[in-house]
């Protein structure tokens, strides 16, 4: 695997000097305003702490010329993200199969993974319970079907990773991130990208224990245990990066976006649109948004 520098490597202090991010919602689903995320292992990640963590975290160079150009829009919710095949970003890789688009997308406040492959003509949906896209009463049906109906070259398929890694209700947010860094470090290698499938990659991931396939109850509570303990460690990680990075001011999204983890009641009026905050690449400007005719 290729694999970059984060950031902000460094390991902050204890957290006696740091603010903890208040919390905020019921028991099962605590939400917070910052940037950064809370010593609380519960705490769910929001739009903005997981556009955190892709800006600190360390990121594969696809540019260099091993591997494909790699581009993350910033999170949407179900209803925004059924644009991105249409617009400048998803238009270029869609039509000229030159680099690899990342979009996680919240129903709700459950994280989804779509990933536009370019090189390989595949778009790849995947959520921690290994639910498939193409289920009919799917959460992410509309972002499919935006994605078979938007203008693209020939080739391109659709497909949906039914990995089933989550057991708990509140890791999607690290495993939305675990899923970042396996699809940047499977992109930015031509070699490996020639030689498996990023299903497979995916799935032979290490560190994690798959469990639709165990029927054993005791085998499938200590995979799921073991699991939580893998994103608990990847929650810890993050949570130094996003500290170290706040702490020098240069976390680029100081409040979330989207309402699901927006204090009831809070204004809009600093919301910017998400397409603004999408990244870009060189040769961008040939392409254009494109509208419905009605």
């Amino acid at each position: 695997e290729v694999e970059g520098e984060a950031l902000f490597a460094g390991r902050p202090g204890s957290d006696d000097e740091e603010v903890e991010p208040e919390l905020q919602g019921p028991p099962h689903l605590r939400v917070g305003e910052a940037g950064y995320i809370s010593s609380y292992h519960r705490q769910w990640f929001s739009d903005s702490n997981l556009a955190n963590a892709h800006y600190v975290d360390e990121r594969p160079d696809g540019e260099s010329g091993a591997g494909s150009p790699l581009r993350y829009n910033y999170p949407r919710d179900v209803a925004s993200a059924c644009s991105i095949f249409r617009q400048r970003g998803g238009q270029r890789v869609l039509q000229l199969c030159d680099c690899v688009m990342l979009q996680q997308v919240c129903d709700g406040a459950h994280w989804h993974n779509v990933a536009l492959i370019g090189p390989q003509r595949l778009a790849v949906h995947w959520e921690p319970f290994g639910t498939s896209i193409f289920s009919r009463t799917h959460p992410l049906a509309r972002v499919r079907d935006a994605f078979d109906a938007a203008p693209k070259a020939t080739g391109w398929q659709l497909v949906s990773v039914t990995l089933n890694l989550q057991s708990d209700g509140y890791q999607c947010g690290p495993w939305a991130h675990w899923f970042r860094r396996r699809l940047f470090a499977y992109c930015a290698d031509d070699e490996l990208m020639s030689k498996q499938s990023f299903a497979e990659y995916l799935s032979t991931s290490p560190g994690i224990s798959p469990l639709g396939a165990l029927r054993n109850r005791r085998e499938r509570e200590a995979a799921g245990a073991a699991n939580t303990a893998f994103m608990h460690e990847e929650r810890v990680r993050l949570r130094w990066l996003l500290r170290a990075a706040a702490r020098e001011d240069a976390l680029p999204y100081e409040h979330p976006l989207q309402d699901a983890f927006r204090r009831a009641g809070a204004a809009a009026a600093a919301r910017a649109d998400a397409v603004v905050l999408d990244e870009g690449l060189e040769g961008d400007e040939n392409y254009f948004d494109l509208y419905d005719d009605s």
